[in-house]
């Protein structure tokens, strides 16, 4: 019997519905991939901000601690640190005077320089170039006419304005945002006070005085009277305490490591029921569980 259709199409006919329906499995393979992948995706956002929310509760409890350390043992000219169990987890509460931080508003322009050299990694020269930048930036009349055609300049209100004084960037804050302070208002920095990083400007990047000075812990309660012979011949020291702090709160759970961090001043007539003032937070960070802070 021969074939209805004319010169073969049945065969062309039957390869193009072929062709067609490989076509649709294959559209609906990649949709199904994709809406898998999709509520893999949602899965692992909705656990992440599960295990945020978790962490976050934990930090702001420590916070808690710190902020009523503060009030209690009043000013102090070195640093605290104190760690605690709660619900299983490990929290650490490190408290820091603001007189161990480098202040963007009152640190000569040498100290500036060391502060871009070994905190944010750039060369002598251009780290010389922007302290004068800076030193230029915040000692501006905010007041002046000129000033105020170019946009605010003058005292820092907040730390990331430095990233708009010529020559910086938001990176150059981001990278020595954990090193500064608006609150001391001492020219100097109490290497007792301070955090490694800040000691690690300190001392150019020395290494071996660096452990000895995190080493040397001291008696929190007990005031500092003396530098000591590792430090002697280092500028910009002082043993000056504050009544502003930061209180650095960290834990670390199976897959990260999270911190929160706090500044808060002692004051009798603005005090919370802790007996401080917060003048700041910081955004909540997280790291994997491999990478300290």
């Amino acid at each position: 019997m021969s074939c209805p259709c004319l010169l073969g199409s049945c065969g062309r006919q039957g390869g193009l519905a072929l062709v067609i329906v490989l076509w649709v499995v294959a559209a609906l393979s990649v949709l199904v991939l994709g809406l898998s992948q999709t509520s893999r995706l949602q899965t692992q956002l909705t656990q992440h901000h599960r295990a945020a929310t978790e962490a976050r509760a934990l930090l702001e409890a420590g916070l808690v601690v710190g902020m009523a350390r503060v009030a209690w043992f009043g000013s102090i000219n070195q640093r605290d640190s104190h760690a605690f169990d709660l619900g299983g987890a490990q929290v650490q509460v490190d408290i820091h005077p603001a007189t161990g931080f480098i202040d963007l508003n009152e640190a000569p322009a040498d100290l500036l320089a060391r502060l871009f050299r070994y905190g944010a990694g750039l060369e002598t020269e251009p780290a010389e170039a922007l302290a004068a930048a800076v030193v230029d930036w915040r000692d501006s009349d905010p007041m002046n006419r000129d000033s105020r055609a170019e946009g605010y300049r003058g005292p820092f209100r907040v730390p990331e304005e430095v990233g708009q004084v010529p020559g910086a960037s938001r990176d150059l804050h981001d990278s020595i945002k954990r090193y500064v302070t608006l609150y001391s208002g001492a020219p100097q920095v109490n290497p007792f006070a301070a955090p490694r990083g800040v000691v690690g400007i300190l001392s150019g990047g020395d290494e071996a005085l660096v452990d000895a000075m995190m080493a040397d812990s001291g008696d929190g309660f007990r005031p500092r009277t003396k530098l000591g012979e590792s430090l002697d011949g280092l500028p910009f020291l002082t043993l000056a305490g504050s009544s502003a702090f930061r209180i650095d709160v960290s834990l670390q759970t199976r897959a990260r490591n999270w911190r929160l961090s706090r500044w808060v001043r002692q004051d009798g007539l603005d005090a919370n029921a802790l007996g401080v003032v917060v003048l700041r937070t910081e955004a909540l960070t997280a790291r994997s569980a491999g990478e300290a802070y």
